[in-house]
């Protein structure tokens, strides 16, 4: 049976890969995890943070369209499209696991979704997480969602976690960010095309 790690846990695990990325990178090769472990215990979790503040922002601070004017969506509506966001979020992470374990043999790399999982859950959800708490960043939050220190983090991974050669390592970090970017902006658009944009027009028109 899966169990709920403590939130103390989680971003214990967040800041070892801050600060001693190599080592619990180790650490977390020994556990034996499976993807749904990992989604349940880390993942879920931390994908309620931009949850919490997508919401928050919908229907309490609402969205500045003209000078000394707000509007708030519904909050049964931001509700039902938040919660269809939350499990398109955790859907980026699943296909991005599928996709890389999917590579691996093309890189003489270890094909395995466990394995695979923990890279892009590690490694991703570090930056998402370190970004969404420290609000008001402007561009940087997307280059911490996409960029370069969960870069970083696949890079040092690939050769604990997939036993990626030297050779190919770079190439196949490469290619796991800029396929994650890929997957993350076409799930993103089809969620802000279908589940925001119809309410964002009828809070402008109201």
């Amino acid at each position: 049976m899966l169990e709920f790690c403590k939130v103390k846990d989680i971003f214990d695990r967040i800041k070892k890969l801050a600060f001693r990325p190599k080592e619990t990178w180790l650490e977390i090769k020994k556990e034996n995890n499976v993807p749904q472990e990992i989604l349940v215990n880390f993942v879920a979790p931390l994908a309620l943070i931009p949850f919490v503040l997508s919401l928050f922002n919908l229907t309490i601070l609402g969205l500045p369209i003209a000078v000394g004017r707000i509007v708030r969506a519904p909050f049964i509506e931001s509700l039902l499209a938040c919660i269809v966001s939350y499990f398109l979020n955790l859907s980026i992470l699943i296909i991005s696991a599928w996709w890389i374990s999917y590579l691996a043999q093309y890189f003489n790399s270890k094909t395995d979704m466990a394995a695979s999982t923990k890279l892009i859950a590690y490694s991703m959800l570090w930056s998402v997480c370190f970004f969404l708490v420290f609000p008001g960043i402007g561009v940087f939050q997307l280059i911490g969602i996409y960029g370069f220190y969960g870069v970083y983090l696949i890079y040092l991974g690939l050769p604990i976690l997939l036993d990626t050669p030297p050779e190919k390592r770079m190439m196949f970090t490469i290619l796991i960010s800029l396929s994650y970017l890929f997957i993350a902006l076409v799930l993103s658009v089809f969620g802000g095309g279908i589940l925001y944009g119809p309410m964002f027009i009828r809070m402008m028109a109201s």
